[in-house]
């Protein structure tokens, strides 16, 4: 399962007001009602004369939960019909005793609905937010910025297209951002004799530490509770899904709601906790519950199709081999219940590398999972 966003964000000429399109590729876990994973700012056009100065190089900056940034789309809070509109007073005119006991319980259940919606948010509001390139139009020039409001690492493949202008790096420009915060792209600077200047930008983005090397000498443990024993059901290479981004990913067939453990130690950097549905249905695809895992060497391991409300594991918890993650389930796009487990680092903001993994089971030390086969965790 990978997490592969793109968008395009364009200024026209003469226009302080972009269009803006958007397309997908990959298998895409979206969020429900949360901010869309990769959203771009506008883009804004500077005076024909502008020249750039030195690129600012701001060190990483904690940005604001989803829910307090100012291009966030969508609120988090539900719609509650009937609930009094906030900051309007119900006190100001004489009325019947069973109307302000109307107005009071309406109150008392937006209150108690709000803190049921947030508590269901919280991992995946607190792990998953968004992907920006923005831009500053400070000094002569533009300097342009990715924003990664996203606890884990993200790496993405950008192209700039610029208008009567030039860009002080070739396209296409592959980055990854190890963290949360602002980082650095490219600047653009304006040509001679155009009265104005802008630019295009397209990117697609996706989870995981770029360039991250796999340790080789790793085993690892089924990621199952000890003495429970599973199939196969997908393997290397599988035809079904398990080719490209997903070559080495590994299926597990197994009842909903078995327990799911840590296959190696590292810290939970997302967690997506709220969907119920599964299916074979393609449009399932952006329906899925997973959590992911950033290990020692920078790799993330994946733990996808996971029971709605399962979530045992918070966003930033370090966690050691054999800890209990969560429930197994069948969200998303899945042909039945199972766990699909999969190591991988990002080659680009498109393509992804998934490796080869060995595990130790109650017979064997270490062992290359095949298709069909039964394994008992020790």
């Amino acid at each position: 399962m990978d997490f592969i966003q793109q968008a395009i964000a364009r200024a026209e000429p003469g226009s302080l007001t972009p269009t803006l399109s958007r397309g997908e590729r990959g298998l895409r876990p979206a969020l429900g009602d949360m901010p869309a994973p990769c959203a771009s700012e506008p883009s804004r056009i500077a005076p024909a004369n502008a020249r750039l100065g030195p690129p600012k190089l701001a060190a990483p900056i904690l940005l604001l939960p989803l829910g307090e940034g100012r291009d966030e789309g969508r609120s988090l809070l539900p719609s509650l019909p009937g609930a009094w509109p906030v900051g309007q007073s119900v006190l100001n005119t004489p009325f019947p005793m069973t109307r302000f006991l109307r107005i009071a319980s309406a109150l008392v259940l937006r209150v108690v609905c709000l803190m049921l919606f947030a508590a269901a948010s919280a991992h995946g509001a607190a792990s998953v937010g968004g992907v920006r390139v923005v831009d500053d139009s400070s000094g002569d020039g533009i300097s342009l910025f990715v924003e990664n409001r996203n606890l884990a690492a993200i790496t993405l493949t950008v192209t700039v297209l610029p208008e009567n202008a030039d860009v002080n790096f070739p396209n296409p420009i592959v980055l990854t951002c190890r963290e949360r915060g602002r980082f650095p792209l490219a600047q653009l600077t304006g040509r001679p004799g155009a009265e104005t200047f802008g630019y295009k930008v397209r990117y697609d983005w996706q989870f995981g530490l770029g360039g991250a090397k796999h340790d080789a000498s790793a085993v690892y443990q089924l990621p199952f509770a000890s003495g429970k024993a599973y199939r196969v059901d997908q393997g290397s290479g599988g035809s079904f899904t398990h080719t490209g981004n997903n070559e080495h990913a590994i299926d597990f067939g197994m009842p909903e709601g078995t327990a799911i453990h840590a296959a190696r130690a590292g810290t939970v950097e997302v967690v997506v906790d709220r969907f119920d549905h599964g299916g074979m249905d393609p449009g399932l695809r952006d329906s899925v519950n997973m959590i992911l895992i950033r290990h020692s060497d920078g790799t993330y391991g994946e733990y996808v199709h996971l029971q709605r409300g399962g979530a045992k594991v918070k966003p930033g918890q370090k966690v050691k081999a054999r800890q209990l993650l969560g429930l197994s389930g069948n969200t998303g796009y899945s042909q039945g219940p199972h766990l699909h487990f999969a190591v991988f680092s990002p080659k680009d903001g498109a393509t992804r590398e998934t490796f080869p993994i060995r595990f130790r089971t109650k017979e064997r030390s270490a062992v290359v999972p095949v298709e069909g086969e039964t394994y008992r965790a020790p």
